[in-house]
């Protein structure tokens, strides 16, 4: 009896153990601040930002396979692509999290106007490359 509670007395002490290792913080990794924050659920949004603010884009990417977002189009005149960075979050308990690789892209308002910002999702870089998911938001720049 006594070996039976010892025994269940190291169990309780792994698993509260293993859950406070699990419960550490998602801390995004240090990337400019932006003034609107857009996902993936954003997708077809109309944004109003004002010459001068950022906004960035965060979506679900797979860079050791080559995989990323990048702009198909962009109105430089009015639009600046300021940086991109890859994170992780994670997702689940203890034993069971999960990581999902996170790119987040940011942009800034350079000029007045209106444009649409098409990002697509695939090998970046390479020619004749078919991209395998879109994601865009009209913009209007005041």
């Amino acid at each position: 009896m006594k070996d039976a509670r010892l025994i269940l007395l190291a169990a309780v002490a792994l698993l509260v153990v293993a859950a406070a290792c699990g419960a550490g913080s998602d801390e995004e990794p240090v990337f400019p601040a932006a003034d609107i924050e857009l996902g993936a659920g954003d997708h077809g949004i109309f944004v109003k930002l004002n010459k001068g603010q950022s906004f960035k884009i965060s979506l679900k990417a797979d860079p050791s396979e080559g995989f990323g977002w990048g702009p198909s189009s962009i109105d430089e005149g009015i639009l600046r692509q300021a940086g991109t960075h890859y994170g992780t979050r994670s997702t689940g308990w203890a034993f069971f999290r999960r990581s999902t690789t996170i790119q987040t892209l940011l942009f800034e308002a350079i000029d007045v106007g209106q444009t649409a910002l098409t990002l697509v999702y695939g090998r970046q870089g390479e020619e004749d490359t078919e991209f395998s998911d879109r994601f865009s938001v009209r913009l209007t720049i005041r």
